[in-house]
């Protein structure tokens, strides 16, 4: 257990170095082992070309990479080695699989283990596990069974003893004496013995049924645990080789799909251009709604302007027409301050006039532009 646990530390200080090493590889371009494998296949030129392309850092991340690999995979060999040798139930299963053609120990020596494969084995180690752990709660549960049949049996003999002893004091050490001459029966005495030993006797043969009894229905359950190990053995074989299957199946559709996934994205790359071409119009159709969105509220303002003017020279005329009639009442107050403010105000209005005369006419123009853009939108949506 000692060279396992070692085994384990190692493995998990092989995995942190590969944790730190894959932050670096994010950084460059990623290398990836089945395209090598490819071009190895088929041409040793276009790996080289392949491998040109990539810089030298990326390159070295690449053989450290390789390196810690074969490094980790060692020690899961390793591993797994002292786990078979440890384990016959698990040597005894996998020289099983050896047998069929496609199993993960047929003609890959030097790959990885296989995820059903590491299952398969880890359940195995835990079963194992298990197991020891009962037999140990089993041993442990018989010992203080048996501590509490002996102090049971010790009770037993107390009682007893207490009991033939009140027994013996009552029929042979007092009860046992001659009326005149106070001496013991030695008739009692044997009778007394002879009865004690006939009990014993009796109580003996009884325990020896009884023990004999309990070793059967042991040996019983003993084989009854062995047929189920046995099933239990072939059902784990069951469960892994539809696991393998299954894993299997599941690679083949991942290819698949994965072959499917570059047919459309090469099939529907020109939808992406025009996807892109459309979110540009529509942001320049944005910028356009933005100005007409202005132009609209500079509108509401000068409406705000125009109703506060006008209730402005309402009362401005209010006023003038009561200095009027006033003037009218009264024609030497010409020269009254009341006149000079009416001329100043009626200039200011003429004035005001001439200017809501000119905004009214960039309004229209405002709306004019406003229609023709709505107008030339619904075109192009039309069209679209």
């Amino acid at each position: 257990m000692e060279k396992y646990s070692e085994l384990e530390n190692e493995i998990v200080k092989n995995s942190l170095g590969t944790n730190e090493l894959e932050t670096n590889k994010r950084e460059s371009k990623h290398l990836e082992y089945p395209s090598l494998d490819l071009l190895k296949e088929t041409d040793e030129t276009k790996l080289v070309n392949y491998l040109n392309e990539f810089s030298e850092g990326s390159l070295t991340l690449f053989v450290e990479e390789v390196q810690q690999a074969n490094s980790r995979l060692q020690k899961e060999n390793d591993l797994y080695e002292f786990l078979l040798k440890e384990n016959k139930s698990i040597k005894n299963t996998l020289e099983m699989m050896q047998a069929d053609t496609g199993s993960f120990t047929s003609d890959h020596r030097k790959t990885l283990l296989s995820f059903p494969a590491k299952c398969f084995l880890a359940n195995q180690c835990l079963k194992q596990l298990g197991q020891i752990f009962r037999e140990e709660k089993i041993s442990f549960s018989s010992d203080t069974q048996d501590l509490q049949f002996q102090l049971e049996a010790v009770n037993l003999s107390l009682k007893e003893l207490k009991r033939e002893k009140e027994n013996f004091d009552s029929n042979v050490r007092i009860g046992g004496r001659h009326a005149v001459t106070k001496k013991v029966i030695l008739q009692k005495v044997a009778k007394f013995f002879s009865d004690s030993i006939k009990n014993k006797m009796a109580l003996a043969n009884k325990y020896k049924m009884q023990i004999q009894n309990d070793k059967m229905e042991h040996n019983k359950l003993l084989s009854q645990m062995e047929e189920q190990e046995k099933r239990l053995a072939s059902l784990d074989l069951l469960k892994y080789q539809e696991a393998k299957i299954q894993y299997e199946n599941s690679c083949k559709s991942m290819h698949y799909h994965k072959n499917q996934l570059s047919k459309c994205k090469s099939k529907f790359s020109s939808i992406t251009h025009s996807v892109l071409d459309i979110k540009k119009s529509l942001v320049k159709e944005q910028l356009n709604m933005q100005q007409i969105q202005d132009t609209v509220s500079k509108k509401k303002t000068m409406k705000d302007l125009i109703i506060y003017e006008k209730a402005r020279n309402n009362q401005n005329i209010k006023e003038l027409k009561a200095t009027m009639r006033k003037i009218k009442l009264d024609p030497r107050r010409h020269d009254l301050p009341e006149v000079v403010e009416y001329a100043t105000v009626k200039r200011e209005n003429e004035a005001l006039k001439r200017q809501i005369k000119q905004w009214k006419g960039k309004v229209a123009v405002a709306e004019q532009a406003k229609l023709m853009h709505l107008s030339v939108l619904q075109k192009k949506s039309h069209t679209r």
